[in-house]
């Protein structure tokens, strides 16, 4: 499995403001949070929604690594915390991952969408997403990335961008797909997400 570095790819891709619907199935009522008793499905020993650890990708590879080799992430409901905040990921693990060239796309492309949103906050600061959300895609077109505002409450630059390192250090572990879910940062539910893959990866 190729390995992901975050600090250094780079690049350039398509970004805009939404307003509309992601148009991806997601099954909320299905993964309802249980504030206070939750674990992070990563780091078990801390309560979602607390303040997490700082790991590196090297050594949350390591820690995971162990678990995915000896009994998987449990099928249903995952919940995947960010490094250093509070953030975490709600979602359902996936039925098919795939551990090859579409895995290999899928985190060059989260790598520069995380690092496009910590440009945007550089330049203009950790606010709210303007227009309800935001759309990103690859140079390609073929993987889109949605990220918005959820539960009466709006999504930040940098809450986004925790969700987004989350899930590439979850889809580097446990392989890549389409998929949606929900943010959170602490004890509320502020964002949704959603990868689309409209056509398969590269062969």
């Amino acid at each position: 499995m190729r390995a992901l570095y975050l600090a250094l790819v780079a690049g350039l891709f398509r970004c805009a403001a939404f307003g509309f619907a992601v148009p991806l199935s997601s099954d909320y009522s299905s993964l309802l949070f249980t504030r206070g008793q939750d674990m992070c499905s990563n780091i078990p020993s801390v309560v979602a929604g607390t303040k997490t650890p700082t790991y590196s990708t090297s050594s949350i590879s390591r820690r995971l690594a162990a678990t995915i080799l000896s009994r998987g992430f449990p099928p249903g409901k995952i919940t995947f915390c960010a490094s250093n905040c509070l953030t975490f990921n709600v979602f359902r693990s996936l039925s098919d991952p795939d551990f090859g060239d579409l895995q290999h796309a899928m985190l060059i492309f989260l790598n520069m969408a995380y690092h496009e949103i910590m440009n945007t906050i550089e330049h203009g600061g950790d606010c709210v997403i303007r227009n309800g959300g935001t759309y990103m895609e690859n140079p390609e077109g073929w993987i889109r990335l949605f990220l918005g505002n959820a539960n009466n409450h709006q999504l930040t630059w940098g809450v986004a961008a925790s969700a987004v390192q989350a899930m590439a250090t979850f889809m580097q572990q446990a392989g890549a797909g389409a998929i949606s879910w929900q943010i959170w940062d602490g004890m509320n539910w502020v964002g949704r997400g959603g990868l689309q893959i409209t056509r398969p990866g590269p062969k």
